[in-house]
This record gives C-alpha cells, structure tokens and sequence, in this order.
C-alpha cells in the first residue's frame, strides 16, 4: 500500500483504543484517556485522524478477531486510513508473537504503527518494541498463572471454584460472599432423583426411559429447566418455550458426578473443552443428591444404550450431520414403523415445541432431492470443471491473510533463530574468557525470552499451517469430483452409501429445512427447492408427483 494523504496533505490516521476489566482496576486504563493522549499525539504530528475505534475485550484475542479490529482491517485494506495510533504496545496485543507478526504485516503493507508510548514503530525488531511486547506477554502470563494457582490451592483446600451450580444445588458462601461449597436445593434435587429413578429403574411401570422419553415427560409436566433458573446470569438466548427440555440437558445431568458427591475441578482445558487425564482433576466433596450405587448404574445404563444403538441401527442416514432445521439446530435420522425421517433434535420434547418451522422431513425425499442437485451438478462436465476451478480460487483467496501471516511469522522466526545463533556463539565466547560464569548468567533472562518467543513462533506456524490445510477444494480433490462425474455420465447412477458421502463431503454440502423447502449450500453455490412430497400411508419411497 502506498502512503496518501488527504486533500490538505495530511496523512490519515485511525485511532486504536482498547479496554478490559482488569486493565481499568489494576492501570487505571480508561477508553477517554486513551483518545485523549492519542488525539493529542495525532495533533503533534499533524496527522488528520479519520476514525476513532473503541472496544472493550481481553487482549489475549487477535485483534484480526476483534469487532473493531475487524473494521480497522477492513480501512487498511481499502486504503482509507495510512497510520496506525494506539496508547500503548499491549493495546494493540498481549500476546508477543501476535504483536510482531501484526507490526510487520502493517509494515509491509506501507502503513505507519504509533503508539503514544514509543513514537513511530519502523521495524518490527525494534529493541524497544520487542521489551514492550515481551512485557505485555509476560504480564498476561503471570496474571494467569497467579489466578490459576490460587484457584488450584482453593480447589485443593475443599472450596468450590465459583461458576454456575450445577442443576439441584445452590452456592453455600462465606462471610464475604466467597463461595464455599454446595448445598442441596431440595425443589430441584426431587427432579434429578426423578431423572435417575426413570433412566436407572423405570418409571411407575417398570420400564427403563430413554434420554429423549425423559426430556419429553418433564416437559409435558411443566418443569422450569435449569437455563430458566438460572435468572441471575444469562449467558445464552434462550429458543425454547418455556418448560420444554432438550435431551442434552437431561444427559448433563445422567453424567454430572457431583450429584453422587464428586465435584471435579480441572477436569477440562477451557480453550479445547478437552478432557483432562484423571491424576489432573481435583475432587472435592459436595453433598450428595443420589447415592454413588445409582450413579454408577446410570454410567453403565448410558454404555449399554450406545451399544445398543449401534446394533439397532436400520438405516444409514445420507445427509448425517450436514441437515439443519431452520431454528439452526442440527437435525438427526429416526425410523419408526419402517419409515424413516430427519427430525429437529428438538422436536419431539413436547407438544408446546412442534412449531411449523420445526417439521421432519421424509429421509426418502430429502435424501433423494438433495443428490438429484448433486447429480445435476454433474451434468454438464465443462461447466463443472469451471465452477471448480472457480470455486478452488475464491478458497484460495479467502485463505489470502492467512498465507500473509504465515509469511511474517516465518520471517520472524528466521530473525529469532539469526538472534539465538549470535547468542549461542557469545555465550561460548563468555564460557571461554569468563570462567566464573558471571556475565553469562546476568545474559540468562534474555536467553529465556529468546527460547520462549521462537517455541510462541513455531506453534502459531504451526495453528496456520494446519488451518491452510483445511481446504475442501485441492487439487486432488477436484480430480476425484470430476471422475465421479464422468463415472454418473457413462450410467454409474448408483453409487453406494459410502461414495455418495465422500462426495458430500468433497463438496462441502450443508442443508437447511424450512416450511417444506430445502436450502442446500456447497463450495459451488447455493440452491433451494421445495421437499418432493411422499404417500405418508406407505412405507415404501413411492414419490407422487416428483419433479425428477
């Protein structure tokens, strides 16, 4: 990009202020006093400042994921701005890596980087810059740290970490408001007996109830759900009517061992939502609403109806896991009575939910609909291999900022290891001419952050190099569509289960149900049409009045 200016030859700068929580109480950091100094500094320089963009957000999320950082990306691409202001360093990142890779891309792109702090930022190694960012990346790391340790020395002293109780108990909490442990909140511990009592041994006819049949009954009877308790915290919108539960929140439960006295902290890494090994979690014990004999058989009882599912299976589902309902929840395959439907996961909870939007769908139909598209697709080869190759550039020039930033982050990496070679060599040179040690080990911190921003650099090339690899059109995946195609045109209509999934997913497909409408979206565009209708008094896939 080159530097313009504006019509009275002043170069236009966009100011960058960015706040979070912990900034305001522990600095004193406040969005005013942030414009204040930079409008000041712009005024200095005689920049002419043409946005002013504010957000309050952690700084430990890339500012290319930012709201405003999206729209401050979006002015540097069109050209609209030619400077860069923000207070200081660690408003623009907190993150080392992040930052250095942020600067040398602007750099590179012909746009100037301030901040009130430093001045003019021209090279991204800049020594000061390189402190400042390691300051930030260390603070943010030492802030984490302390908050981590003093949660675990909680957890490990029996307290209770503060979230949002599980469903049954309430907060038992200090003379300071400090959450203690938990309490048994009787009005809703009688339901999570009651969901234990049907899954684990039956209800008032002896028969054993299914996730979904416990959902359905709780509620017809009404039962606020947990989501709707919780009126002090809303952290989601909720969809559902009222009273109506959806079968997750009753497996949630079925799997919850606090409810048998266990509560586990560090049970998962927050970032991955991963499970952590057994010897990471820390117990601590919580009243118990159900005995630890009924628990275990409820685990037992959620093994075997797995099993059993896999076995039961009749039918194989074409479009599993890429059909959604209109209200955005995924839709599942269930045959009943030898017909088999795609239906809303939240559909059979209760009368009160069956909204039209939420309607099944025939799995003949759709499924049938759905690949009469594809094939149709496969039509007309030469436009096929257009549509592909087209399709195959706009990925690629989506993936466009990513490859940049791999780019920068592999140069930066090469400066890193320049430096640690430099480094490596003075202190074998110190070794030699300073045999105390002394000099080298004042030399100690700088080898550290050296280790620890080049180990940073490496695994952020490492997360891009496996989002570019993410793509759904390579090379050899528009080789494979197009024998197919050629294979539909020379008369192998019917391709088995497998081949028909490997091209969905070759293509990327992903359907919407809507009032009988389908809405299908791949790689190659989008198309809609309506549900070819079928004799609901028939089992069999008779289709009256199909367009195809």
């Amino acid at each position: 990009m080159q530097v313009s200016e504006n019509g009275n030859g002043h170069k236009r700068a966009v100011l960058y202020a960015r706040v979070s929580t912990d900034d305001q109480a522990d600095k004193g950091y406040s969005l005013p006093s942030q414009l204040d100094a930079m409008r000041k500094y712009a005024e200095r320089l005689g920049f002419s400042v043409v946005s002013e963009l504010t957000e309050d957000i952690s700084g430990a999320i890339p500012i290319s994921e930012r709201p405003e950082g999206k729209k401050l990306a979006a002015m540097l691409k069109a050209r609209q701005a030619d400077v860069i202001i923000a207070y200081c360093v660690d408003r623009l990142y907190r993150d080392n890596v992040e930052l250095l890779i942020a600067v040398r891309m602007w750099l590179r792109a012909g746009v100037e980087v301030h901040t009130c702090d430093i001045g003019r930022i021209e090279d991204e190694n800049n020594i000061i810059l390189l402190i400042k960012g390691w300051q930030g990346s260390d603070e943010r790391a030492k802030i984490r740290e302390r908050c981590m340790r003093g949660k675990r020395a909680k957890a490990q002293a029996g307290k209770l970490i503060a979230c949002r109780p599980p469903y049954g108990y309430a907060y038992v909490r200090d003379d300071k408001s400090q959450v203690i442990t938990l309490f048994i909140d009787e009005p809703t511990a009688r339901i999570v007996r009651l969901i234990y009592r049907w899954y684990v041994y039956g209800d008032e006819n002896g028969r054993t109830l299914p996730v979904y049949a416990i959902a359905k009954r709780l509620s017809e009877l009404g039962v606020p759900t947990p989501g709707e308790l919780q009126t002090s915290r809303r952290v989601y919108q909720r969809t559902r009517p009222s009273g109506v539960w959806n079968e997750y929140t009753v497996f949630a439960i079925l799997t919850e061992e606090a409810y048998a006295g266990t509560w586990h902290y560090n049970e998962t890494i927050r970032a991955t939502r991963q499970v952590r090994p057994q010897d990471e979690h820390i117990r601590i014990a919580v009243p118990a609403i159900v005995d630890r004999e009924t628990w275990e058989h409820a685990q037992a009882q959620r093994k075997r109806n797995k099993a059993l599912a896999r076995r039961n299976a009749k039918r194989d589902y074409l479009l599993r896991g890429r059909i959604k309902c209109s209200c955005e929840r995924s839709m599942c395959g269930r045959t009943n009575r030898g017909r088999s439907h795609y239906v809303c996961t939240s559909y059979h909870v209760g009368k009160s939910e069956r909204k039209p939007h939420r309607s099944n769908a025939r799995m003949e139909a759709i499924d049938a609909d759905v690949w009469g598209e594809i094939e149709e697709l496969f039509s007309d080869l030469d436009r096929l291999w257009v549509d592909l190759i087209r399709a195959q550039q706009e990925e690629l020039d989506a993936q466009e900022p990513k490859r940049a930033e791999l780019e920068a982050v592999e140069a930066n990496i090469a400066e890193t290891e320049r430096k640690a070679a430099v480094l490596g060599r003075t202190l074998a040179t110190l070794a030699e001419t300073d045999p105390e040690g002394v000099v080298a080990k004042s030399m100690q911190p700088e080898v550290d952050r050296t280790n620890a921003l080049h180990r940073g650099q490496v695994k952020r090339r490492d997360e891009i190099t496996a989002q570019l690899g993410k793509r759904h059109l390579t090379d050899d995946a528009i080789a494979e569509i197009m024998q197919y195609a050629r294979d539909v045109r020379e008369g192998i209509q019917n391709a088995d289960l497998h081949a028909k999934w490997r091209m969905l997913e070759r293509l990327d497909v992903q359907v919407t149900i809507k009032e009988g409408r389908y809405y299908l979206k791949c790689v190659l565009g989008e198309t809609e049409g309506e549900i070819t209708k079928i004799d609901k008094r028939l089992k069999s896939a008779i289709v009256l009045g199909a367009s195809r």
